[in-house]
C-alpha cells in the first residue's frame, strides 16, 4: 500500500512541477499564453502593455507550485524533509 501511496505522490509531485514550468513559459511568451493558462484578458493586455503584476502574480504561483512539488517528493520520501 506505500509503495502506491508513492507513486501517487511522486505523479502529483511531476504533474506539480510541471503546471509551474507551464506558468513561466506564460512569462517568456506573453498574453497569449496567459489567456491559455485561463488568467483572462485582462491579464493577457496588463502583460502585453509591459505590467509588472502578470509576471509578479505568475512568479508567486510557480514558487507555490515548486513548494508542493518538493512537499509531495519529501512525502514519497524521495527528498529530505
Amino acid at each position: 500500500m506505500s509503495k502506491l501511496k508513492n507513486k501517487a505522490l511522486i505523479a502529483a509531485a511531476i504533474t506539480t512541477i510541471i503546471g509551474a514550468f507551464l506558468h513561466l513559459l506564460c512569462i517568456v511568451f506573453g498574453g497569449d499564453w496567459y489567456i491559455a493558462m485561463g488568467a483572462g484578458k485582462k491579464m493577457a493586455r496588463l502583460d502585453d502593455a509591459g505590467h509588472w503584476y502578470p509576471t509578479a502574480i505568475t512568479l508567486f504561483i510557480t514558487a507555490v507550485l515548486v513548494v508542493w512539488s518538493l512537499y509531495a517528493l519529501s512525502g514519497a520520501m524521495l527528498i529530505r524533509k
